[in-house]
């Protein structure tokens, strides 16, 4: 986390000073710097965690409202969830048997359309607002090599995976690897940190196999006692047609995302869902994996809004 810090800190502060310190340039670098996390990293804790440590003062400077700052930090820091490589498309790839550099390929585009939006929608909010940020510009070659290195490494590791020269687990090797380098080139290197990065894979690593571990003994139990039976009932009240079926399904999965983390309902509700959605034919020409990957795009744009939905809200 602290060497992440640190490179953050560097990329939010480049960032700022190449868009400029007007209140929606301000929101831009957020955004912008949200992305940059999310293609690196893909989790959300982090972050959303270096965001709030970093941008907010910066917004509050700008006279920013806490709530549009709040909502804009929370937002950026959820992209790590779609904007590959997110470990939930990794999950969900696995429970719809779909190949995951599919799934990172798919989520590309609604990833980037969903950025676009919060990016017009913070200027839109900020719009007419004078205060503006003491920021020196910095020269274009400054900028490039502050935030050069992150996007070459962005590059290298999504790239590898969807051109299929890498599994997702040796890119994850490669991006460990250019990580070091990144805090070497930044002078943000040492041992400790090393060490400290280390403790904080395992420790999450570990969160996310308990879960599932827990998430699966719930859902052979839950399938024992009739509960699948029951859902695919209560599907079956709002009729037959498929694009009833998947706004129905879309509703049940944002509702649950109120009370429920993604992983658990990914590993619940996928099972039961992926093979009833794939018998049904939506007009659009897609079937097999294909259909899979479509509707497993649409189940983590969904599943996004789980981290910012009181009261679980995880970002929040």
């Amino acid at each position: 986390m602290k060497m992440n810090i640190g490179i953050a800190e560097i990329s939010l502060k480049a960032a700022q000073r190449a868009l400029g310190g007007t209140p929606a340039s301000m929101c831009l670098s957020v955004v912008v710097i949200g992305v940059l996390l999310a293609a690196s990293s893909g989790v959300v804790a982090a972050s959303v965690v270096l965001l709030g440590l970093l941008a907010y003062p910066r917004l509050k400077e700008a006279g920013i409202s806490d709530g549009l700052s709040a909502g804009l930090i929370t937002s950026s820091g959820t992209l790590a969830i779609l904007v590959p490589p997110s470990i939930m498309l990794i999950v969900l790839g696995d429970q719809l048997k779909v190949p995951v550099g599919d799934m990172f390929a798919g989520a590309i585009l609604p990833g980037l359309l969903l950025v676009g939006l919060i990016a017009v929608y913070a200027v839109i909010r900020t719009w007419g607002m004078t205060n503006e940020v003491a920021i020196d510009r910095a020269p274009i070659g400054q900028t490039l090599w502050h935030l050069g290195p992150l996007i070459l490494l962005i590059i290298c590791v999504l790239g590898s995976i969807i051109a299929g020269l890498a599994t997702p687990t040796e890119a994850a090797g490669v991006g460990a690897f250019g990580a070091l380098l990144i805090a070497l080139i930044y002078g943000r290197f040492s041992g400790k940190l090393v060490m400290e990065a280390a403790e904080e894979t395992v420790s999450g690593t570990s969160m996310i196999f308990l879960v599932l571990i827990g998430a699966t003994c719930f859902s052979v139990v839950f399938r024992k006692v009739g509960g699948e039976d029951a859902i695919l009932e209560l599907i079956g009240l709002f009729g037959t047609d498929p694009w009833t079926v998947i706004f129905v399904v879309m509703g049940m999965i944002f509702l649950l995302g109120f009370v429920l983390d993604w992983l658990e309902i990914t590993l619940i509700l996928m099972p039961i869902f992926g093979p009833l959605v794939a018998t049904l034919d939506f007009g659009n020409g897609l079937s097999g994996t294909d259909l899979m990957l479509w509707f497993g795009v649409l189940v983590a744009l969904n599943l996004q809004t789980s981290f910012l939905t009181p009261p679980f809200g995880f970002s929040l």
